[in-house]
């Protein structure tokens, strides 16, 4: 929506915090602030009933993923996303809320966002209590635009953070060491963030405010006329279901066997010893492991610094990841039991398997050798 008029302001981690807000009219940042009290500095009482209202969610809470699906259709892709990214969440499907929005290319993109429920919620539950409804929900990360393998080094309100063409860190030694190695960030100017949050406020990259966490809308009251027309809409729309029912039923039941041999023929060009489907799939999830592939990683490592980052003192002096799917890590701490805080959760409340072996570090306290891999 060009030219939009409304609010952008940074959604709340928990207590009375002064939260970063900017107001936009007519497409363009025209004033900003830091406040506790957003609704009355940034002049909400008299703001018209088309104004847009988006919170931005700093990169921690935050994974943002880019799945492929070029098979499906845009809102089937979505779906499909929307799963997908949870299964490769800490937590699994019960534990994360994902979104997601498909992209507009020939590949069948699909940008998918992954967040705890508890902190959406809190977070929403916040601004509403200050008189503050968004309608978005946006990954600060995403409203900066890359287009080429460059990273860029960007700071909006109080979260800076790292992003490259499909990669979106916080601004964390650890993660710029492990991610970016000696690539150099390109810093955002001033005025280059002001273009990335007006852009992003009138197109913006994916909205969190999706399933059980979508914005409510006022209902709409109808006369009579329309509800005779509304009764027989729906009269058709039964009717129509039942038949697409039966049609579906019918396809299914004669297609599902060919899909299945079109499905395992494509597979055994890879994996020709495979003689079925769940053969095949276990058979190319060893090939890609042998490279160093798979979502293992990736969810090892997210589960780990997760633990690191609630436990003060403990710092990660190294991350190496072998093709077999471990994951191996040292860690140091002023006292073994700070290390503990950090591993224990990774066993008991995450199922993964661990080893460790203790020793003294160089310059005093503890350090551990450890390897993290999936059950």
């Amino acid at each position: 929506m060009s030219g939009a008029d409304g609010l952008i302001v940074t959604l709340p981690l928990g207590g009375e915090e002064a939260l970063h807000w900017w107001r936009i009219d007519g497409g363009v940042i025209t004033q900003r602030g830091q406040d506790e009290d957003v609704r009355d500095a940034a002049g909400l009482p008299s703001a018209r009933p088309a104004e847009r209202i988006m919170a931005l969610v700093p990169t921690e809470l935050t994974h943002i993923s880019w799945l492929s699906f070029a098979d499906l259709k845009p809102r089937q892709a979505e779906g499909a996303g929307r799963i997908e990214a949870a299964r490769r969440a800490i937590g699994g499907t019960q534990q994360v809320h994902a979104a997601t929005r498909a992209l507009e290319n020939a590949d069948g993109d699909v940008l998918a966002a992954t967040i705890a429920p508890a902190a959406l919620s809190g977070g929403l539950a916040h601004l509403q209590a200050i008189g503050i409804d968004p309608d978005y929900v946006t990954p600060v990360g995403l409203l900066v635009a890359v287009d080429d393998e460059e990273w860029l080094d960007a700071e909006i309100g109080a979260e800076r953070f790292l992003r490259a063409r499909r990669a979106v860190l916080p601004a964390e030694t650890t993660l710029i060491d492990l991610f970016v190695g000696d690539a150099t960030p390109v810093i955002l100017r001033d005025d280059e963030i002001d273009a990335a949050l007006e852009i992003g406020f009138s197109d913006p990259p994916l909205n969190l405010r999706q399933g059980r966490f979508a914005k409510r809308r006022t209902m709409q009251t109808f006369g009579k006329r329309q509800w005779q027309l509304i009764a027989a809409t729906l009269a058709l729309a039964v009717l129509a279901t039942l038949l697409i029912a039966l049609v579906s039923w019918a396809k299914y039941s004669f297609g599902a066997d060919r899909q299945d041999s079109r499905a395992l023929a494509t597979a055994r060009t890879v994996v020709p010893e495979a003689i079925d489907l769940v053969g095949a799939e276990q058979a190319l999830n060893q090939r890609l492991m042998a490279v160093g592939g798979g979502p293992s990683f990736g969810a090892a490592a997210a589960a780990l610094f997760q633990s690191i980052q609630t436990v003060p003192n403990v710092t990660i002096n190294r991350v190496a990841y072998a093709p077999d799917g471990t994951l191996s890590a040292t860690l140091s701490a002023p006292q073994a039991d700070l290390l503990n805080q950090v591993l224990v959760p990774l066993q008991v409340n995450l199922g993964y398997v661990l080893t460790q072996s203790p020793r003294e570090a160089a310059g005093g306290g503890t350090a551990i050798d450890i390897t993290v891999r999936t059950p």
